[in-house]
């Protein structure tokens, strides 16, 4: 078994076999490079302020600790690993930058405004979901506002240690289906992704 490998009796439910799951979620949540820098920054930040932002299955809050540091996010991280979320509390936190519990597959958290977020980053997650698919058109339909951004890194090529959840470059398309523009930029073996909604 690889040591990104699932629980084999309910693949992609990372959060509910903590201990060792935890430690391959740090792993997998790397850093963010100066290419993703400069893709967010060209095709997702608006000069706009109060912007909002969801980052689903944070880990250990990188992103969303960029995202509000360099371009002002009001960030929420979203993880059910208590591992991850204690290790994203210590990175920091403050007014605009915070982090809770939630379970992805069960749709989205009963507090979240419906159709009123700016932003939802979800990198490196859905490779771990039953149906990733559904969770994207829960984003595209409940959780964003009219023109706002999904930002989407998915495993493009098999790689020899992370074999789970990549998505076959047939099947890539099915993820940017139904939303109004959409941007890609490679990165070695992953696929940065910015869909938007339509103007509505």
């Amino acid at each position: 078994m690889s040591r990104f490998a699932s629980p084999p009796q309910a693949p992609g439910t990372i959060h509910r076999y903590p201990g060792p799951w935890d430690l391959n979620m740090v792993a997998a949540h790397g850093p963010v490079t100066a290419a993703e820098q400069w893709f967010v920054a060209e095709h997702m930040v608006t000069g706009r302020a109060g912007r909002t932002a969801f980052e689903v299955g944070c880990g250990t809050g990188r992103f969303a600790h960029w995202l509000h540091h360099a371009h002002g996010y009001h960030v929420t991280g979203l993880d059910l690993s208590p591992h991850n979320l204690g290790l994203a509390r210590l990175r920091g936190q403050r007014p605009g930058l915070s982090y809770a519990a939630h379970d992805a597959e069960t749709g989205p958290p009963p507090w979240l405004p419906v159709d009123g977020v700016d932003l939802v980053v979800a990198r490196m997650t859905t490779r771990y979901l039953r149906d990733p698919l559904r969770l994207l058109r829960q984003v595209r339909d409940r959780w964003l506002r009219p023109e706002g951004c999904l930002y989407l890194q998915v495993l493009a090529q098999p790689i020899a240690d992370e074999l789970q959840g990549w998505v076959a470059p047939e099947n890539l398309p099915r993820y940017m289906d139904g939303w109004a523009s959409r941007q890609r930029m490679d990165e070695g073996p992953r696929a940065h992704l910015v869909l938007r909604t339509s103007p509505r």
